[in-house]
């Protein structure tokens, strides 16, 4: 009897065989996909955004620190006088946090923080002034539920932020903290979280 190939007592075929069996049956297009590697796109890689992104792009003739306060602007305060800032910084030091809108949280926090350092401010010379472009009536409802003992400037037509580089979009407001030294240097122009503009104005008024 002859003797019987290795491929009828049970033994499989070398992987090379039966790889090519498979291609003899294929047809071109499965050939050239088994044959050829697949080469992902490599991804292009995310931009990071951090905090130090700038909100938006201040004007060429917005105010620079180390500048004088030059001009007054047509702002209120939350009892709805005139604000006279030139006037204020003839006489003592002005601290003013911008926040995007009054009694919303983040906003709410930043005042409570100035509003607790208040004295260290008062000590040092500098009166405190929060600033956004809410309504009177807005300002007043949110200085008397978080009983702040210092005014709130509504800056309805946004001059002020504007003047400073400090809008968002064309009604917003960046939350940001300027600096006036008495005599009317500005100091300190600063756009930053709620807690970080209090920091960076306490550390500016020991200049």
């Amino acid at each position: 009897m002859p003797a019987k190939r290795k491929d009828e007592e049970g033994l499989a075929e070398p992987p090379t065989k039966r790889r090519s069996l498979r291609l003899a049956a294929a047809t071109p297009a499965e050939i050239l996909e088994a044959v050829v590697p697949v080469v992902s796109k490599p991804r292009a890689p995310r931009t990071k955004l951090t905090a130090d992104v700038p909100l938006s792009a201040p004007p060429a003739d917005a105010f620079l620190e180390g500048q004088q306060f030059p001009q007054d602007f047509p702002t209120l305060s939350s009892t709805g006088e005139p604000v006279n800032l030139v006037e204020l910084t003839q006489t003592q030091g002005a601290v003013i946090f911008l926040y995007p809108r009054a009694s919303t949280p983040g906003c709410t926090q930043q005042a409570c923080f100035f509003r607790d350092s208040h004295p260290d401010f008062q000590k040092a010379g500098y009166t405190v002034y929060g600033l956004s472009r809410d309504s009177v009536n807005a300002q007043t409802k949110f200085k008397e539920k978080h009983k702040m003992g210092f005014e709130l400037i509504s800056d309805v037509d946004g001059h002020f932020v504007k003047a400073f580089g400090l809008g968002k979009g064309d009604k917003g407001v960046a939350r940001s903290v300027v600096v006036i030294k008495k005599g009317g240097m500005i100091v300190l122009i600063k756009k930053a979280g709620p807690k970080p503009t209090l920091e960076a104005a306490l550390e500016a008024i020991k200049a």
